[in-house]
């Protein structure tokens, strides 16, 4: 056995020392101010003042550079004897009973600054920087909170009420009532982590827009699959059980099961129903995978054999296929939605790539065409140690097909070496130093390395507000840059450092429609409302 160096066991103390002091804090704080200073109630309850959010209109505009409606300064970083804050409190269900497991987030200008986990029944964040603050949760069988509130020194207290909620479990199974997890003929084992249970207060009237993410969320409540135990101490299901809803008491409900962002089956649930029970036929699920054909070549067109060929969501990653000594392969039981195409072959490579695989269809994508990798080395030496660069192919491979977002790390060094498929590459950086916004030919001439002119930018909010409803959009620079492609759902928002100058929004609607719309970015700000 190896000892353990001399230094450890003095960290080891002061850790358990630590750890302590909070326990003791909390526990003061909580006798000595019985009285919250405010409390989060509810899905819809006010806490503070909240930042305001426009109202959703297809016709509002989309943006609004005036002061009223402009973020707030950037905030200047503040000295280590500068005033910090607690923030403590208590988690109850509606009913009053402490909640015993889950996990607390806490952001500032949506940068997390911490997070209590286990059990939560009481919490503390120590060493905030006053001001305000996002609070969110995730408990397992509780509705969600998000909410905003204002930290002061020395100490914040707030005491969370969870909203009264009931809980839907429902079930999957065969023709036969046996579970659908362990019927074979339904392709079970493909499409496990995509199928999953939304509820809405009306019928749904189809599909739901293309996604990269390996199941969609959205509708009323939240859905808790089988099998998944964030909080140790909930039971497991039962086998014919696909998941349960936790749902905002009182409202009946439209339970639709959606194998990633293609519909399979709805059915209405009352208030306060302990069960739902879905018969899928045993080619339903079937019916809905895809295939993909495809052959790799090279530059001359000689086919390449023995080439890695993987397709995979956003969430997830596969080793791929070999390619034949043809240069053909076939990738079967493809879940439909937006997804990945990766090509490796020795030194040559296929760009990466996003596109849309329909529900059943059969794709064949003809010849790809790899090519040698180019060597790149990306220098970080002005990003103070954090930071990152993301990279996306700007020349069209195909009409229909996307370019993926390709992100760069630098925390681990003054400078990074990395491969790239030849091409015109629109590259955003952003550190703490600023941010920086330039396109490389990466190929066409050698490329040694690439340093970035970081300057302070302006700040853009985006703040989307579409209830249960799923919607995409994608902000650019009119080169082509991708600066965000986001799917969401419900009420919230992100800030992201750009430099100034024009940007174009597009979003994709409940339908699938999509709508774009040019805007400029101010040195003094915007505030983006979409859709």
């Amino acid at each position: 056995m190896n000892a353990h160096p001399p230094w450890l066991r003095p960290l080891q103390v002061l850790a358990a020392l630590l750890a302590v002091a909070i326990v003791v804090l909390v526990a003061l704080l909580l006798r000595i101010d019985p009285e919250p200073a405010f409390a989060v109630r509810g899905a819809d309850g006010p806490v503070g003042e909240a930042l305001p959010v426009a109202a959703a209109r297809a016709d509002a505009p989309i943006g609004d550079p005036a002061p009223k409606s402009a973020p707030a300064p950037r905030q200047p970083e503040l000295s280590a004897a500068a005033t910090t804050a607690v923030l403590y409190g208590t988690v109850r269900s509606a009913d009053g009973t402490p909640v015993d497991t889950g996990a607390i987030w806490l952001f500032r200008e949506d940068k997390h600054v911490g997070t209590a986990s286990g059990k939560i029944a009481t919490f503390a964040f120590a060493g905030l920087l006053p001001g305000r603050h996002r609070l969110q949760s995730r408990i397992d069988d509780q509705l969600p909170i998000d909410r905003e509130i204002e930290v002061v020194a020395p100490t914040s207290r707030v005491d969370l009420e969870l909203p009264a909620r009931w809980v839907l479990t429902v079930n999957a199974v065969a023709p036969d009532g046996s579970p659908w997890r362990k019927s074979k003929a339904t392709g079970a084992r493909h499409v496990q982590r995509s199928l999953v249970a939304i509820a809405f207060d009306a019928p749904v009237p189809g599909d739901q827009p293309p996604t990269s993410l390996s199941a969609i969320e959205g509708g009323l409540g939240r859905f808790r699959a089988g099998g998944h135990l964030f909080g140790r101490d909930i039971k497991p299901m039962p086998p014919e059980a696909l998941g349960v809803l936790t749902l905002p008491a009182g409202k009946p409900v439209h339970v639709a099961l959606f194998l990633r962002n293609v519909l399979i089956a709805q059915q209405p649930a009352s208030s306060g129903q302990a069960e739902l029970t879905f018969t899928l036929p045993p080619d339903v699920l079937e019916k809905k995978l895809a295939r993909v054909r495809l052959r790799v070549v090279d530059q001359g067109g000689k086919p390449v054999g023995k080439a890695m060929v993987a397709i995979s969501d956003a969430q997830s990653s596969s080793g791929g296929e070999p390619t034949g000594d043809d240069g053909r392969v076939q990738l079967e039981n493809l879940v439909p939605g937006r997804l990945d195409l990766g090509i490796r072959a020795k030194e040559l490579q296929a760009p990466n790539i996003e596109f849309v695989v329909p529900a059943g269809a059969d794709l064949d994508f003809g010849d790809i065409v790899v090519r040698p990798v180019v060597n790149v080395e990306f220098q970080f030496d002005n990003f103070g140690g954090q930071g990152s660069v993301r990279a996306n192919l700007l020349d069209r491979i195909r009409p229909d097909w996307m370019a993926r977002h390709l992100h760069f790390g630098a925390e681990n060094g003054k400078s990074l070496q990395t491969q790239l498929f030849p091409g015109r590459y629109g590259m955003l950086a952003s550190s703490r130093n600023g941010v920086a916004m330039v396109i490389v030919d990466v190929g066409a001439t050698p490329v040694t390395a690439v340093r970035f002119d970081l300057r302070r930018g302006a700040d853009l909010r985006i703040e989307y507000a579409v209830g249960g409803r799923r919607i995409g959009y994608e902000v650019t620079s009119v080169d082509g840059v991708l600066i965000r492609r986001r799917d969401v759902t419900g009420v919230a928002g992100e800030t992201v450092e750009l430099p100034p100058g024009p940007y174009i929004l597009a979003v994709t609607d409940q339908a699938g429609a999509v709508t774009r719309r040019n805007f400029t970015l101010p040195a003094a700000g915007l505030r983006l409302t979409v859709p």
